[in-house]
């Protein structure tokens, strides 16, 4: 009897630490795997531009190779998509990654009317984790009214392509004025030198008075007068 109570208690102290050992593995997996889920962040609240638009940050803690698909929602009862990653017709919004992590995505929208305040805009980010389909959500942001007066705009960011593409026809206006600047100087000193040229080029001629012609009767009547023998 002895035996057998011995042998149960030492099973009980194995099956215990046993126990323990896979408690203590959970733990550090959980707390140690960094591909152990992810936070989506985004602002709390944003203020409409004058120019009725608005910019809204995503920001996400995973694995930028894992991500499947980023959203933004409308949520007021419901939750509506307004656009996600790939979307070609994405109404009054523009969607663009601003780090080359592709760990921040931002939403232009633009249009917006009043009653753009009575919604929230929701970040929604889906990612691959163990071979699993994990999507996580961030705190809805609320828009706010127009800026009050002493309250400095916040302006909105545009994605690299427009920036490129404003760059570009900026540099297209410089160069055409200033070729049409040369152009400019290129024909006035021409007229100038082709008009000292015909000054160079000019000759001095003497005007003289003509001499009045008389009448012909009279001259005749003279040389008759002259041929006459004298008296």
């Amino acid at each position: 009897m002895r035996f057998s109570s011995g042998f149960y208690n030492m099973e009980a102290k194995m099956i215990r630490s046993s126990y323990n050992t896979v408690f203590i593995y959970l733990y550090v997996s959980i707390v140690f795997n960094p591909s152990h889920g992810f936070d989506v962040n985004q602002p709390q609240n944003k203020i409409i531009n004058p120019d009725k638009t608005v910019s809204i940050s995503c920001e996400h803690t995973a694995d930028p190779n894992s991500v499947l698909d980023v959203r933004l929602n409308k949520v007021r009862a419901n939750r509506s998509l307004l656009c996600q990653k790939g979307m070609d017709n994405c109404k009054n919004i523009i969607m663009y990654n601003e780090t080359s992590d592709q760990d921040k995505w931002i939403f232009i929208l633009f249009n917006l009317g009043p009653d753009a305040m009575t919604f929230e805009y929701e970040c929604e980010v889906t990612a691959k984790e163990n071979d699993i389909d994990n999507t996580k959500r961030g705190t809805p942001t609320k828009l706010l009214a127009l800026q009050t007066q002493g309250q400095p705009a916040e302006p909105t960011p545009l994605p690299p392509s427009l920036q490129s593409h404003h760059l570009t026809w900026i540099l297209i206006g410089l160069l055409t004025l200033m070729f049409v600047y040369s152009c400019v100087i290129t024909s006035f000193y021409m007229r100038l030198m082709n008009t000292s040229k015909d000054c160079e080029n000019a000759t001095y001629v003497e005007m003289r008075n003509v001499p009045v012609q008389r009448n012909p009767d009279h001259i005749y009547n003279t040389a008759q007068k002259s041929k006459m023998p004298l008296i």
